[in-house]
């Protein structure tokens, strides 16, 4: 028995580090990259859990459910309850979240062995992160080419938060680690890592790294005690006076090194917070920010509310850079309360444990590292998103199964541990959900490479074959946004403009992308509907302010209108409007203005 759980705690090492690698996962093979590591995280993370369970069923390992876990389901719970009322088929967050509930649960268990090698997991975790900081360096290097046209850096994601988010929930392990015999390579790797955050540029990441470090080391070494102490009292202001100094030099260099950013992350709070006062209790709904926020937003500029400052960095945004605020949107007061007494429940622990005789020098180290990462994650919710950054949420319910490792020794936390007839029945319920979710996810990953497949046809101008395949995504697709938005491109191909606004519109339901109503006031001007163009013109222009094309595209409606009064007025704001970036295409834009108010005399 002994060998056969050892096998099993490699395979279970094996897939919870092909897991965490899979989450770093941005391929093409799906019509939107990042979905890859939803698809990867998911799908493994189920054969993790579905593997977990048949062995509890079977007898080696003990299933336990602990207070965070509980909450987290709960939470769970409340999103199908919430998505259920919206009567819209938004499951993606759902399911996302579920399978990290599952995951805690199952990790949990597995920790548990007596036999798992914790420290050659947090070994393949450390590798993970070096390599994925080696590949970051490289594209700095121009070896290998960047994810994304915007950014030099972006690890093997499209989005360099999220590499960076992984990197800082790793420093902990990282920090963990320098005690064991391999100190240089570790501390070799942790060099790759900081050299990787630095080139990627994330303020979130930086805070994240810094505060997982003073936590960690506080804890470790015993510093608040060291403080406390009367003797040490003039070093200790000394050491507050410049770690205020540092630390306030470094945020302001933060904020004036991406001000435009600061103040438009700034803005989006101010409005988010708005919206959480007028949906209090249940919210807009999960998977709605995106669509709820830049309405909300375009409205509150039609109102003439918005200062020239606000105008300049508003734009189309598709989270709210706090998910605390976010879950408040999405969810209410009850999304937000259960979000917080999950994360709550996990920072508690560490507070249990320095009561705890039973816990020995090494476990205590483990909660040291546990409750650094879980701080750092928190910290960086604040100021961005982690919750859907799928890397980070991964090592989050790493770490939450992690600080119960050794339960039946350390007894630090209240925790339920099934006995033989309730185990069987959990397990069972648990299977039939993990599989129902299985099952959901290979349909809309499969579905997911077919709309990419309808993309390429449509692409290579087989226009036929492309509908004929896109038609027969609907019943899995029918709330992917991304599916409708290519659905109307290949019937705008065809010329079909009154099909393709039919799927325009039916994308708009969850989604109020810039991209829809350019695209819905083209196939009107086709149509030669312009008052209708023109309504979705300045609709874009309230949801991007700042961009000159889409007040050109305003002006050109109205001159097809025979609309001369608006024409010349959207022409003069074209030439008065600052640009962010100064372009060729900018002057352009300015220069067509300046020639049409020329032909109206009205200079």
């Amino acid at each position: 028995m002994t060998k056969y759980i050892k096998s099993l705690d490699s395979i279970f090492e094996i897939l919870l580090l092909m897991i965490i690698a899979g989450g770093l996962l941005n391929i093409n093979w799906f019509f939107n990259p990042i979905f890859a590591s939803y698809y990867v995280f998911c799908l493994l993370s189920l054969v993790f859990i579905i593997l977990t369970l048949v062995n509890v069923i079977r007898g080696p390992f003990q299933l336990y459910l602990n207070l965070p876990s509980s909450y987290l389901g709960l939470w769970c719970l409340y999103i199908l309850l919430r998505n259920t009322a919206s009567k819209l088929d938004l499951d993606t967050f759902l399911i996302y979240m579920s399978v990290n509930f599952l995951l805690i649960v199952s990790a949990t268990t597995v920790f548990n062995s007596p036999t798992f090698n914790l420290k050659r997991f947090f070994s393949g975790i450390m590798a993970i992160a070096a390599i994925e900081s080696c590949y970051c360096i490289l594209q700095y290097l121009g070896f290998i080419r960047s994810k994304s046209e915007f950014f030099i850096v972006t690890g093997t994601w499209i989005n360099p938060n999220v590499t960076a988010q992984f990197l800082a929930m790793c420093v902990p392990v990282f920090l963990y680690s320098f005690k064991n015999k391999r100190k240089k390579i570790y501390q070799g790797g942790f060099a790759l890592l900081l050299i990787a955050l630095i080139l990627l540029k994330c303020r979130a990441a930086f805070i994240g790294t810094l505060i997982a470090t003073i936590v960690y080391f506080t804890l470790e070494y015993s510093f608040i005690s060291w403080v406390r102490n009367q003797r040490n009292k003039t070093v200790v202001k000394a050491f507050v006076i410049i770690g205020l100094f540092f630390t306030l030099s470094m945020v302001n260099q933060l904020y004036i090194s991406k001000i435009a950013s600061s103040q438009g992350r700034t803005f989006i709070w101010k409005l988010s917070s708005m919206m959480i006062t007028e949906k209090p209790v249940f919210g807009y709904g999960y998977g709605l920010f995106e669509k709820e926020y830049n309405l909300y937003q375009a409205n509150y500029i039609k109102k003439g509310k918005a200062s020239l400052q606000e105008l300049q960095n508003a734009g189309p945004t598709t989270v709210a850079q706090n998910e605390f605020l976010q879950n408040a949107v999405e969810g209410g007061l009850i999304g937000v309360s259960l979000m917080l007494l999950f994360l709550g429940s996990l920072i508690i622990v560490v507070r249990q444990k320095k009561n705890n005789p039973k816990i020995t020098a090494s476990k205590n180290s483990l909660l040291n590292l546990t409750y650094a990462a879980i701080l750092s994650f928190v910290s960086m919710a604040m100021v961005n998103f982690t919750i859907q950054s799928v890397p980070a949420m991964t090592m989050l319910s790493i770490f939450a199964a992690l600080l119960y490792r050794n339960i039946k020794t350390a007894e630090f936390s209240k925790t339920i541990t099934f006995q033989k007839n309730a185990s069987l029945f959990v397990c069972v319920l648990s299977m039939t959900i993990t599989l129902c979710l299985s099952y959901r996810i290979v349909s809309v990953a499969f579905n997911d490479t077919q709309n990419k497949k309808a993309f390429l046809l449509k692409k290579e101008g087989k226009t036929q074959e492309a509908l004929l395949c896109i038609k027969a995504l609907e019943s899995v697709l029918k709330s992917n946004r991304d599916y409708w938005k290519n659905y109307a491109g290949i019937y705008f191909q065809m010329m079909d403009y009154g099909s393709a606004l039919k799927c325009l519109e039916r994308a708009k339901i969850t989604s109020a992308n810039p991209e829809l109503y350019l695209a819905t006031g083209v196939c009107h001007e086709k149509l030669q509907q312009y008052p209708k163009a023109i309504q979705q013109y300045n609709q874009l222009v309230l949801l991007q302010p700042s961009k000159f094309a889409y007040r050109f595209q305003l002006m050109n409606a109205y001159m097809q209108n025979k609309d001369s009064i608006n024409t010349i007025a959207v022409a003069r704001q074209i030439i008065d409007l600052y640009p962010k970036i100064p372009s060729q295409k900018v002057t352009q834009y300015k220069k067509a203005a300046y020639n049409v108010l020329n032909n109206f005399n009205a200079l």
